[in-house]
């Protein structure tokens, strides 16, 4: 159990966006603007809108959001609870805390501010605090990341333009059960455009990132020209750009249409040039090619049903460095060090329904990746699936009795090393959760929880932990967990 602790620098970051917020506060979440006649010139005054409070002043509108997570777990072996899964993405019920701080800032471009369809412009910046908590470790200091911080002008061209700068999270819909983006999901420091035409949403973006690894960036000590001592060169410096384009249309309900629904195509391009790395050791230089990649896909939704229900099912199929992830090395290379022939398919499902005091949370996806190399049966190559039912009970305003069940396994196409077969691992988890949230919905938060989940673990999901780890032993493992997860005015910015 860890989570998120403010360190001094952090602390005074937070100090900061609380006086702008007290100077200049409130926006509204992206899902739910202010209303027109909340025009910049309006006299100062609170309103709400979507989960968090607003104000808004002659100098515009600010706000501030937030999205935690933490809990406080055992494994009812002394030690504390630990996620037992074999697929890259498993139950979020077992995650460790994390936390992040949304400051908004938006105001009319014009000076008069006065037309309501004028264009304006937006600020927003996301602190995330990772899952190191002083009050459990005793240590202070925590790992903080800006995840947000970027500008972004709306209604140009007449209400259809829109443009943005900076450093974001540049993503689409998730399965929530797995705290997963299966279709469109970039961290991304560049910016891009967005036009809208009635029900028909484009939108276009390119970005950097250089990872701080030796595949991308790498300095070295040499002796200065003065030969008076050494200096730092920098013999490596490629940055990776990555291109995007989304196409969405939405037909919402209205209009004698009970449902809603809408499609979406999308695409990736990624690109890194040659480069030289220098082995510090043997003092030689070897060439590391250019490469590239790409992925495509595509997303249907349909809401309206039952009561708040909605179903919305992904499809992405990725090669080369797009197959790895954008935030991930590449591994497994072909006899060129290049990434080139690296595969990823992912079929994803992500469904909500709620009638009377039921309510039914699903999600599910398969995952098939094979790395560039050519040997098609080393554990690299893996087929991975999981799928997960979140039924709900809600007994009264505020309680609700929840429950979880999955199964997920994992097949690599290699042999194991200890028994020298292919070994499946399958993992089955039943969870029990009673819970309070502040509405009988079940993507009411806060919601604080009670969680117990008991794991259970074949023969092949044991052997994927070193053997000297305990959990080899133990074919049913418990998890324990008194925790809270929340969202204030916050969302997909």
């Amino acid at each position: 159990m860890n989570g998120p602790a403010l360190a001094p620098g952090g602390a005074a970051l937070v100090l900061a966006a609380v006086v702008a917020l007290g100077a200049a506060p409130a926006l509204a979440t992206e899902a739910e603007d202010p209303p027109e006649s909340a025009t910049p010139r309006a006299p100062v005054g609170w309103a709400r809108g979507g989960d968090g409070m607003l104000i808004a002043g002659p100098w515009g509108e600010a706000g501030l959001g937030s999205y935690g997570r933490v809990a406080a777990d055992w494994d009812l072996r002394g030690g504390p609870g630990e996620p037992a899964n074999v697929v890259s993405r498993g139950s979020r019920l077992e995650q460790s805390p994390y936390a992040e701080l949304d400051v908004y800032f938006r105001r009319a471009m014009a000076e008069d501010g006065l037309d309501p369809r004028a264009p304006r412009v937006r600020t927003v910046m996301t602190v995330g605090f990772d899952d190191a908590l002083f009050h459990f470790d005793g240590d202070w200091r925590a790992g903080i990341a800006l995840r947000n911080l970027y500008a972004e002008a709306d209604r140009l061209a007449g209400g259809r333009l829109r443009v943005w700068a900076g450093s974001r999270m540049y993503r689409g819909d998730d399965i929530y059960l797995f705290d997963y983006w299966p279709l469109d999901d970039l961290n991304t420091l560049g910016g891009g455009a967005g036009a809208t035409f009635g029900g028909l949403d484009v939108a276009v973006h390119v970005g950097v990132k250089r990872l701080q690894d030796s595949w991308q960036y790498e300095e070295i000590e040499v002796v200065d020209p003065g030969a008076t001592g050494t200096e730092t060169v920098v013999v490596l410096d490629r940055q990776r750009t990555i291109g995007s384009l989304k196409v969405e249309y939405r037909r919402p309900p209205g209009e004698g249409r009970r449902l809603g629904w809408k499609a979406k195509l999308y695409a990736e391009v990624h690109g890194v040039p040659e480069g030289e790395y220098t082995d510090p050791e043997r003092q030689v230089t070897e060439v590391l090619p250019a490469d590239s990649g790409f992925a495509v896909g595509a997303q249907g939704g349909l809401w309206g049903f039952a009561r708040d229900g909605s179903a919305h099912l992904f499809l992405r199929y990725s090669g080369g460095l797009a197959a790895y992830g954008d935030l991930a090395i590449p591994y497994g290379l072909d006899a060129q060090k290049r990434a080139a022939g690296a595969r990823e398919l992912v079929v994803g499902l992500s469904a909500d329904l709620e009638a009377g005091p039921l309510g039914l949370m699903a999600g599910a996806y398969a995952r098939h990746f094979r790395d560039a190399d050519p040997n098609v049966s080393d554990l690299d190559d893996r087929f991975e699936w999981i799928a997960a039912l979140r039924p709900h009970l809600f007994l009264g305003r505020y309680y609700r009795q929840v429950f979880e069940v999955s199964v997920q396994q994992l097949y690599e196409q290699g042999l194991h090393p200890e028994t020298d077969l292919q070994q499946p691992a399958t993992i089955a988890k039943l969870s029990v959760m009673p819970s309070l949230a502040p509405r009988p919905s079940t993507y009411a938060r806060p919601e604080l929880r009670l969680v117990y989940t008991a794991s259970f673990l074949d023969e092949g999901a044991r052997l994927q932990y070193a053997a000297e780890d305990s959990r080899r032993d133990q074919a049913v493992q418990h998890y324990l967990g008194i925790g809270v997860e929340w969202w204030w005015n916050s969302g997909y910015r």
